[in-house]
């Protein structure tokens, strides 16, 4: 790819919005598939920790330890021997302001567990009702929601040991902790993420503009390269004798070629830009 073309495709991924990311988070439990849409425009700290220990397998195979009820479920609390991944989760990210419209909890609705002001570190929760108790703590701004299998999976989950499992045993035993005293507690399996950027106007798992952009640019440049080699120019070892007859064809050859696809770069760019401000 030339040097032009490589400025413009940065350009591209530099417009992009991050405000508007969003992640489709789909996990297999011991009762079922079910998907979760996190936004991060509802909580950008949240959206980044969140996001990020599912993508690294933070919660395969854990176990939804507190489940009540008509109030939540929560869990977050790994078994992974990663002593990174261990040292990233132990440390906490700056509470998020919350969003008016969302002060009210509903059904479905993902938020970070904590214990204090800037708090939060891995353990979420997913709200069963309209408890008027959440969302008055600062770090309970919800991150994201259940989209899939509400019903089917995540209120079916076992609520006969309530919140009698010891967070702080499951964290210095483990698995072998739950397995013995909690033998029917359900857990994960594991989880599949998949980001997106959501624009006014376009579908909301729609790609990032800089992807699109930088495959159509791309695109624009392989007739180019195979005329060329059709022709022996990309060869110039097997052009031969006739290689000091070719070289002002040559020279017009690529300088048309640079300057469409340059051209249709930037045509690219202006568009996109243009709907953008509309």
């Amino acid at each position: 790819m030339s040097e032009s073309l490589e400025e413009a495709t940065v350009t591209t991924r530099s417009d992009m919005s991050e405000s508007s990311e969003e992640a489709t988070v789909t996990c297999s439990t011991s009762k079922g598939e079910f998907k979760m849409k996190f936004y991060r425009k509802w909580s950008p700290n949240g959206y980044d920790r969140a996001v990020e220990l599912f993508e690294s397998g933070f919660y395969d195979q854990s176990h939804f330890f507190r489940v009540l009820p008509g109030f939540l479920v929560q869990f977050g609390i790994s078994y992974t021997n990663d002593k990174e991944l261990k040292k990233f989760a132990r440390e906490t990210i700056p509470d998020d302001p919350h969003l008016p419209e969302l002060r009210q909890f509903r059904p479905g609705l993902i938020s970070f567990a904590g214990s204090g002001k800037n708090s939060r570190d891995t353990q979420l929760f997913i709200s069963y009702g309209k408890a008027k108790s959440l969302g008055t703590m600062d770090w309970e701004t919800p991150v994201g929601e259940v989209i899939e299998g509400f019903e089917e999976s995540i209120k079916k989950l076992n609520s006969d040991y309530k919140e009698e499992a010891s967070q702080g045993l499951i964290h210095s035993k483990g698995r072998e902790y739950i397995e013995q005293n909690f033998p029917g507690m359900d857990n994960f399996g594991t989880c599949s993420v998949l980001r997106s950027n959501s624009r006014a106007g376009g579908s909301e798992e729609e790609g990032s503009d800089a992807e699109a952009n930088e495959i159509e640019i791309e695109d624009a440049v392989k007739p180019l390269q195979i005329l060329a080699d059709e022709k022996d120019i990309a060869h110039p070892g097997r052009l031969g004798s006739q290689a000091s007859d070719t070289k002002l064809p040559l020279f017009l050859f690529f300088a048309f070629s640079s300057g469409f696809v340059i051209v249709m770069a930037k045509k690219r760019l202006f568009g996109s830009e243009r709907r953008k401000r509309m």
